[in-house]
């Protein structure tokens, strides 16, 4: 239990967290019970709200199958001081399950949730229902794939007379494969996914996206880069969003233990079928670090470092061009203690 006062907000909260192992692992169980009083200003007229929250969880495994299951309700006043931004108000089922073979694995994965727990008539209450299945095969010596099936389903009940419904249904299909060999390694993967709206408004989309996700690693140099390409397709009017985004990152030691270098970059692009964007980013990092001893007083790896950075925008339709430049000079360390 703690108590803290921050400015104009100020807060108490609880937990107890109760665990248990049954059947030599085979049954795990969970109960978490949580309570808050917050005053989110407190120089103003309204007084602290009282929240709780709970939650359930079940899992556990036999020979080559795996199970879980997990209930959780967090009230709409449950609010914590320095989480702020917690999800609340929300009340979810959670299930899954796997199976594993020699080379071959399946996993299951079901949620229902919702928000509006205490059915406030000012506000509509929106359900969402995910069901995921994925398929992994890893027979082929250094090389996995693995197939995925997701449904998303959200509808929205009790809406306001002021409110639009909500009324979608999204299938997403993905498939990914990697190859892995001494050092070296490489990941492609593709996803296709259609939202299908089935309100008046017929805002229906699809999303296409490919990639690839090469890498290399040893003792003195580690490089990983990755492509992506996705296109957004706004049904409605035809039109076509593409994004393209190259990456690399550099990292490794220039005097092993005591000089060590980190570059990263990435390279972006956005145009729309219709010419309305057209806009590219270049966004790059340097930092070149010293480690000036391994122990200094209590202090772990004392280090000097120059950081620069170098971020460039161009709209290509209104020929507007933004550059930044940053240059810093730091100084780091840590310091362990316990008590």
């Amino acid at each position: 239990s703690w108590s803290v006062n921050s400015g104009n907000r100020e807060g108490d909260a609880a937990g107890l967290l109760l665990q248990s192992n049954l059947f030599d692992q085979r049954l795990q169980l969970e109960t978490e019970v949580g309570y808050s009083d917050y005053d989110f200003n407190t120089s103003d007229e309204f007084s602290s709200e009282t929240g709780h929250a709970y939650r359930f969880t079940a899992s556990g495994y036999y020979e080559q199958f795996t199970y879980g299951a997990t209930y959780q309700y967090i009230s709409p006043e449950y609010e914590v001081v320095g989480a702020t931004g917690t999800p609340n108000d929300r009340e979810e089922l959670r299930v899954n399950g796997g199976v594993s073979f020699d080379n071959d694995s399946i996993q299951i994965n079901l949620a229902q949730y919702h928000d509006n727990v205490d059915n406030d008539n000012l506000f509509p209450r929106i359900t969402y229902t995910d069901g995921a299945i994925d398929y992994t095969v890893g027979r082929f010596g250094n090389i996995t794939a693995t197939l995925g099936y997701m449904r998303n389903l959200q509808k929205s009940s009790r809406e306001p007379d002021a409110l639009v419904e909500v009324d979608t249904t999204t299938d997403t299909f993905t498939a990914s494969t990697g190859f892995f060999k001494d050092s070296y390694s490489l990941g492609l993967f593709g996803t296709f996914s259609k939202r299908n709206d089935q309100t008046d408004t017929d805002a229906d989309s699809r999303i296409l996206s490919f990639g690839f996700t090469p890498s290399y690693f040893s003792d003195w140099l580690s490089a990983a880069a990755g492509v992506n390409w996705t296109r957004v397709t706004d049904e409605t009017t035809d039109q076509d969003f593409d994004t393209w985004n190259i990456s690399l990152n550099l990292t490794g030691d220039i005097i092993k233990t005591r000089l060590a270098y980190d570059l990263a970059g990435t390279y972006t692009t956005n145009e729309a079928s219709d010419d309305s964007i057209d806009i590219y980013t270049l966004d790059t990092i340097g930092k070149l670090t010293y480690t000036i001893t391994e122990e200094f007083y209590g202090f772990a790896k004392p280090s000097i470092g120059l950081e620069g950075r170098y971020l460039r925008s161009h709209d290509h339709l209104t020929g507007e061009t933004e550059n930044d430049k940053i240059v810093s000079l730091v100084f780091s360390t840590n310091y362990h203690f316990g008590f």
